[in-house]
């Protein structure tokens, strides 16, 4: 597992919610099909303090590229912990704030582009990067790769087995971008 003191991240979701009321950062769909949004809310952080944004969607699109299973396009939001504890409660029936969030694309909907879609906790990032020694960039894609692992199919609260296939995983994507030692 990740640091000693670190809890659980819970998530296994049916469904995504809507992009609709997020702002975009200004970073168009690449050709590893990734979109980063950027929502500040009430996490403080202004898009000019977010320059480890620019490093960690070049990492994000490298470690997408190492993924020729994933279907369709990624969109990674950052969101603050008001809404990712609201969207926790919708989903999940669990009323807190938790650092990551996966929702897979919605393979019935008639729109065949509808992105698969990773919510990441600014306020939980900084906290955990914090206490884990870790850059806001390194926590970031740490995340991101954990988000990947869910959108494989893989649920580590509810299968042992998976929880190690998991972190099996994530050790080697974060290898391939010269990320080591950070689970010990």
């Amino acid at each position: 597992m990740f640091h000693k003191n670190q809890k659980s991240v819970k998530k296994k979701i049916a469904q995504a919610p809507s992009l609709s009321s997020f702002s975009s950062l200004a970073s168009p769909l690449t050709k590893f099909r990734l979109k980063i949004i950027f929502r500040c809310g009430s996490s403080g952080m202004k898009k000019k303090q977010c320059l480890w944004l620019l490093p960690f969607q070049k990492k994000a699109e490298l470690v997408v590229s190492f993924c020729p299973w994933l279907q369709g396009p990624i969109a990674v939001v950052f969101c603050d912990e008001k809404k990712i504890k609201s969207l926790n409660l919708q989903f999940r029936g669990k009323n807190l704030a938790t650092d990551v969030l996966t929702f897979p694309a919605k393979f019935s909907s008639p729109e065949p582009s509808q992105p698969s879609e990773i919510y990441l906790c600014l306020e939980k990032i900084q906290a955990q990067a914090k206490n884990y020694e870790l850059s806001l960039e390194i926590e970031s894609i740490r995340l991101f790769v954990h988000s990947l692992a869910h959108l494989k199919g893989w649920d580590h609260e509810n299968n042992p087995d998976e929880e190690k296939l998991m972190l099996n995983f994530e050790k080697q994507l974060l290898a391939k971008l010269g990320i080591f030692a950070i689970y010990d």
